[in-house]
């Protein structure tokens, strides 16, 4: 019950900040069509003050060029990846589920919504180029990595759907909608970011944020798959992750972990705060994840859990892998941030999909596994 109720509040929370954020989000472009009344400059400056807001060296300052150059591709994105974020908030709803005609018709709405607001966000992510992105590629790469995956895990879960797979659409289409919740907390970030450290610059609390983005994004959707689920889909998983494979996690990530720290120190002089950040977040998801793991009330729990513990320790040699590949394209000082800013989101999405994949079976009777409301299905878990 306590469980239950604690997601129930977290759903709360999260459906406020994105429902408050939205309206900041779609006039976000009119100050360069009508001088409109720029909401989110007006929050960011209240809280952290002009100069980080909308300083030298903020997105406002660095970015208001590129924005005009490329001001429809830009309007697209922010309107309809706005009421995108929006419709899923209501197609996450018990009550969206009670009006199943409505459901399905506001649920093509929000495809479409994605499909052209990530297609977008792509062609201003190109157009720009990497050096042309604020924070240059490091962002870039994450940015265009968030499209793709939004994108993706919305088409996948239509697929899913269309073929009434209820609980892996319901688990795709929730890691799409916390891939699109990216830009309302790392808003957020920038607020609690530029509280802590008053002195720094937008350009850190942007990277800092999207470290832990990389991390809580797709682990806000393996909660969500593991909490919300259906109880009778969560019964028989497909196949569990052979012990050996297990095993081999550990040893990569620790092994990973340490030739990331002695390719960091070769590089860099000291740590800074993305990277301490970055580390924390990880060590975080890490002993959260073994723990519940540890302590799960079923077989399927544990099954999940393990399968998240496992993403994440292989997210650590793949962020190795990833600072080679892009340290060769732009840099190894850039290629480190963009390694750190999608490597755990690639792995860790990746078990999302073996998650998904454990639900894939035929509903004979569709409507039954009909979803009844983010957090409560917690006494399943």
């Amino acid at each position: 019950m306590a469980g239950s109720r604690f997601a129930k509040i977290a759903w709360l929370l999260v459906a406020a900040w994105v429902v408050l954020y939205a309206p900041m989000a779609f006039e976000y472009m009119s100050r360069f069509l009508f001088h409109g009344p720029a909401l989110w400059d007006h929050v960011y400056s209240g809280v952290v003050g002009d100069r980080q807001a909308l300083g030298l060296g903020s997105i406002h300052d660095v970015q208001s060029p590129r924005y005009q150059q490329n001001l429809a591709v830009m309007v697209m994105h922010t309107t309809v990846s706005a009421t995108a974020i929006l419709l899923a908030v209501f197609q996450l709803s018990a009550r969206s589920r009670r009006r199943i005609v409505i459901h399905r018709w506001l649920g093509r709405v929000q495809v479409v919504c994605v499909i052209v607001g990530m297609l977008a966000a792509m062609v201003f992510l190109v157009s720009v180029r990497p050096s042309g992105t604020f924070d240059g590629a490091a962002f870039n790469i994450q940015l265009f990595g968030l499209a793709l995956g939004t994108l993706l895990g919305t088409l996948l879960g239509w697929v899913a759907i269309r073929r009434q797979q209820m609980a892996t659409h319901r688990i795709l289409m929730t890691y799409a909608f916390a891939l699109l919740c990216t830009a309302p907390f790392l808003r957020l970030g920038y607020l609690v970011f530029g509280l802590v450290w008053p002195h720094s610059t937008q350009e850190v609390s942007n990277l800092a944020g999207a470290g832990i983005e990389a991390f809580l994004a797709p682990t806000a959707a393996v909660l969500a798959a593991r909490y919300v689920a259906p109880p009778r889909s969560a019964v028989h998983p497909v196949r569990h992750l052979a012990p050996a494979m297990v095993n081999a996690s550990w040893v990569a990530g620790i092994g990973g972990a340490v030739l990331l720290g002695w390719l960091y120190a070769a590089h860099f002089s000291g740590a800074d705060r993305v990277t301490v950040c970055w580390a924390v977040t990880a060590l975080v998801a890490l002993t959260t994840s073994a723990r519940a793991a540890g302590t799960a009330s079923s077989e399927p729990a544990r099954h999940d859990w393990i399968t998240y513990r496992t993403s994440v320790l292989l997210g650590i040699p793949l962020t190795v892998v990833l600072w080679g590949v892009f340290g060769v394209a732009f840099g190894a000082v850039p290629g480190f941030y963009g390694a750190l800013l999608t490597g755990p989101a690639i792995s860790i999405s990746l078990g999302l999909l073996l998650i998904a994949a454990s639900r894939w079976r035929r509903a004979s009777q569709p409507t039954d596994e009909a979803m009844s409301g983010v957090g409560t299905a917690l006494s399943h878990g």
